[in-house]
C-alpha cells in the first residue's frame, strides 16, 4: 500500500482516530484562555487575590513556551508518536489533579505542569494528522483549523461550563477527551502506516536519501527495527526571512487577541456585572466568526488573507476599545469581527510559519512557541497598564460619586450614614474588585429611599471601570495593526487552504469572486465598526459639574435642605477659588474617607473656606433668603471666625 506524498496538496479526510486528535489539540489551544470566566468562582473559593488568580491562566501559557526547547531535545530519542502519547497522558493527569486541586497554589503548578503536557501534544500531534489526512499540507490545515477554533472557543466553554456546574468541571470534561485521543492512538499508527516499524524511527519518517528529519538530523533506524523507507519530497522552499516574518506576525497577532480572549471577559464580569454565563453566551459569536471565515478563505492567497485578518482584528478590538457603557450589541458585533479576523490570519500566518516536508514538526513547534510567547508578553503588559488605568479611573470615580451624593436631595443624616458605609465597604475591598454596593444599600436604607443614588452610583462605576480597559484594548489592536508589517512580507505563497469538506453553505457556494470580495470587505467592515461606535458617543464621561458656575437650587426643603444648601454654596466658592471640584474639596478636607487628597496646605485651604462662606452668605443674599443686616453681620463673622482651626480639626488623621 502506498502512501500519498507528503507534500502534496490533497489528502484524504480524517478517520475517527484523527478527528479525536484534532480534538485534543483544540483543547489544549483553549486551555490558554478556558479558566478566564471562572477567575470570579476561584476568587471566592481560595479567598486569595486577583494577581494570584491570574497565575492559573499564565503559567499554563508560559509552561508551553519554558517547554519548547526541551520538546526538540526529547524528540531526538523519542518519535513523535511517543511525544503525543506521553504529552496526552501529562494533560490527562494534571487535568484531573487541576479537578481535584486543594489549594490555589498546587492549581497553579498543576496548570503549569498541564501546559507542559500540553506542548508535547501539540508538538507531537502535527506530524501525526499529516499522516492520517494523507499529505502534510491537509495535516497542517486540519491542525492550524482546530487550533483556531479551540483559541476562540476558550472563554465561552469555561464560563459556560463554570456557570452550570463549577470551574472544576472544566478539568473534569479534558481529562476524558484527551483519553479518547490516548485510545486512538494505536489506531492512528496503524491507519498513518500498516507496517507498524514504520513508525520506528525517532526522528520521524526515515529518508533513505539521508536528508534531514523533522528535527533536522538524517533519519536512522529505530529501536523496532529499520524504518520503513518512504519517498520524500524536499522540503518547501521557503526564504528563511519570510519565515521568520510568519512567526514574528502569529505572535502579534496572537498578543492582539488578549484583548478578545481576556480583557472583554474581564470587562463584562467585572465592569458589566454579568455572570460567567452571560459572559460566555456574548463570547459564543467570537467563535462564530472564526467558523465564517473558513468558508471564505479557499483559493486566496495567504498575503491577502494575513493582511485582511490582520486588519479586521484591529477593527474589531479599536470597537471594543470605544463601547459604549454595558454596550452588550456592540460589543458582541466587535468580538463577531474579531473572530472572523482571528479565523483569516491565525490559520494562514500558523501554515506560512511552518514548511512542508521532513521540517513539518520542528516547525510546528516553534510555531506553538511563537503564538504563546505573543500571549505571555501582552498579558505582562496590559497587567499593568489595566491596573494603573483602573486605579486612575475608580478614583475619578470616587469624586464623581461624591458628586452625586452631594447633589442627591436626600436627608443629611442618610448621607452621612450612607458615606461611613460606603467608606467602610471601599476600605474592606481587595485593589482590583469593585465594592458590594447593594449591601452597602441594604443596610443603610432597606426602605428603597436611596434606589436612585443607588442606581447614579453603578453607573458611575460601570462607566469608570468600562473606560479603564480603553487603554489595553488600544494596545491590542495596536499589536494588529504591527503585525500588518510582518504580514506583508511572508510572500504571495503557493497553497491555499483547503475547503470545508461536505455540503458547502453560506458564502461558499457563490464561487470565488464572492469570497473575495467577502476577504476584502471584512477590515472595511471592521473600521467601519470601530467608527460608528466613536460617533455614537463611544464611552460614556463621568460629569462633575464646574464649581464656578452657578449650580440648580438644592432640590430639599426645610431646615435641613437650608442646611445642606449652604454647605454645597461654601464648597463651590472654595472649590472655585482653588481650581478644582467641590468634591475633590471635601474628600481631602475629610481624610477619614480614605481617598487621595489634593496636594493643598492648610494655608491655601483656609482663605479658600472663607471664601467659601462669603460665597454661600451672598448667593442666600441674593435669593432674597438672608436680609441685608443679617448677610452684613455673617460676613463680619466669618472675618473673625476661626477657620483656620476648624480646617485644622477637619483634617486631623
Amino acid at each position: 500500500m502506498t502512501r500519498p506524498p507528503r507534500g502534496g496538496a490533497g489528502g484524504a479526510a480524517l478517520p475517527l482516530a484523527g478527528w479525536l486528535l484534532a480534538l485534543a489539540v483544540a483543547v489544549a489551544f483553549a486551555d490558554a484562555s478556558i479558566v478566564v470566566l471562572a477567575a470570579p468562582e476561584l476568587l471566592a473559593e481560595y479567598d486569595s487575590t486577583v494577581s494570584a488568580v491570574s497565575w492559573v491562566v499564565t503559567g499554563y501559557n508560559v509552561a508551553i513556551v519554558l517547554a519548547v526547547v526541551p520538546v526538540l531535545l526529547l524528540v531526538r530519542r523519542r518519535g513523535w508518536l511517543v511525544l503525543t502519547a506521553l504529552g496526552l497522558v501529562v494533560f490527562l493527569l494534571a487535568s484531573l489533579g487541576c479537578a481535584t486541586a486543594g489549594s490555589l497554589g498546587s492549581l497553579t503548578w498543576l496548570r503549569v505542569i498541564q501546559g507542559a503536557g500540553a506542548a508535547l501534544l501539540l508538538a507531537g500531534s502535527l506530524p501525526l494528522l499529516a499522516r492520517l489526512a494523507g499529505s502534510d499540507q491537509a495535516g497542517l490545515a486540519a491542525w492550524s483549523a482546530a487550533a483556531a477554533v479551540g483559541s476562540a472557543l476558550g472563554p465561552a466553554a469555561g464560563g459556560l461550563l463554570t456557570e452550570v456546574f463549577s470551574w472544576r468541571a472544566i478539568f473534569y470534561v479534558q481529562a476524558p477527551l484527551a483519553a479518547a485521543a490516548i485510545v486512538a492512538l494505536p489506531r492512528a499508527a496503524r491507519a498513518a502506516a500498516p507496517d507498524p516499524q514504520g513508525w520506528a524511527d525517532p526522528q520521524g519518517w526515515a529518508d533513505p536519501q539521508g536528508r534531514a528529519g523533522p528535527t533536522g538530523l538524517v533519519g536512522s533506524p529505530g529501536p523496532l527495527g529499520p524504518a520503513r523507507p518512504v519517498e520524500v519530497p524536499p522540503t518547501s522552499e521557503v526564504r528563511p526571512a519570510r519565515l521568520v516574518a510568519a512567526h514574528v506576525a502569529l505572535a502579534l497577532v496572537s498578543a492582539a487577541l488578549v484583548g478578545a480572549l481576556f480583557l472583554v471577559i474581564l470587562l463584562m464580569i467585572n465592569g458589566w456585572g454579568a455572570t460567567p454565563l452571560t459572559a460566555a453566551a456574548v463570547a459564543t459569536v467570537l467563535p462564530l466568526g472564526t467558523l465564517a471565515s473558513r468558508y471564505v478563505t479557499a483559493g486566496r492567497r495567504p498575503r491577502t488573507l494575513a493582511l485582511a485578518g490582520c486588519l479586521t482584528v484591529a477593527g474589531g478590538l479599536a470597537s471594543l476599545a470605544l463601547v459604549p457603557d454595558k454596550g452588550w450589541t456592540t460589543a458582541a458585533a466587535a468580538l463577531a469581527v474579531t473572530g472572523f479576523g482571528l479565523g483569516l490570519a491565525v490559520p494562514t500566518l500558523t501554515e506560512a510559519s511552518i514548511r512542508l516536508g521532513p521540517r513539518l514538526a520542528f516547525d510546528g513547534t516553534l510555531s506553538v512557541a511563537a503564538r504563546h510567547a505573543g500571549l505571555v508578553l501582552a498579558l505582562a503588559a496590559v497587567t499593568p497598564l489595566l491596573a494603573s488605568s483602573l486605579s486612575s479611573r475608580l478614583d475619578h470615580a470616587v469624586v464623581a460619586g461624591t458628586e452625586a451624593g452631594l447633589s442627591e436631595p436626600v436627608p443629611l443624616a442618610s448621607k452621612v450614614s450612607l458615606a461611613r458605609s460606603l467608606g467602610e465597604a471601599l476600605g474592606n475591598t481587595p485593589a482590583g474588585e469593585l465594592p458590594d454596593l447593594d449591601k452597602v444599600f441594604d443596610q443603610v436604607a432597606p426602605d428603597g429611599s436611596l434606589d436612585a443614588l443607588e442606581h447614579t452610583l453603578s453607573g458611575i462605576i460601570t462607566t469608570a471601570v468600562t473606560g479603564a480597559f480603553r487603554n489595553s484594548f488600544v494596545l491590542c489592536a495596536l499589536c494588529a495593526l504591527i503585525a500588518l508589517v510582518p504580514a506583508s512580507r511572508i510572500g504571495p505563497g503557493r497553497w491555499s487552504a483547503p475547503a470545508p469538506r461536505g455540503p458547502t453553505p453560506g458564502p461558499a457556494r457563490l464561487g470565488r469572486p464572492a469570497r473575495a470580495v467577502a476577504v476584502v470587505l471584512a477590515p472595511v467592515l471592521a473600521i467601519g465598526l470601530a467608527v460608528s461606535t466613536l460617533r455614537s458617543g463611544g464611552r460614556g464621561a463621568l460629569s462633575i459639574p464646574d464649581p464656578c458656575t452657578t449650580q440648580p437650587a438644592f432640590a430639599l426643603g426645610g431646615a435641613d435642605g437650608f442646611v445642606q444648601q449652604v454647605a454645597l454654596d461654601t464648597l463651590d466658592g472654595a472649590a472655585c477659588e482653588l481650581r478644582t471640584s467641590r468634591a475633590a474639596l471635601l474628600l481631602t478636607l475629610l481624610p477619614e474617607s480614605g481617598q487621595p487628597r489634593l496636594p493643598l496646605t492648610n494655608g491655601e485651604l483656609t482663605p479658600a473656606v472663607r471664601h467659601g462662606l462669603d460665597h454661600a452668605v451672598d448667593r442666600r443674599a441674593d435669593d432674597g433668603h438672608l436680609p441685608g443686616w443679617s448677610a452684613t453681620l455673617l460676613r463680619l463673622a466669618i472675618r473673625v471666625s476661626p477657620v483656620g482651626w476648624l480646617v485644622d480639626q477637619l483634617r486631623a488623621d
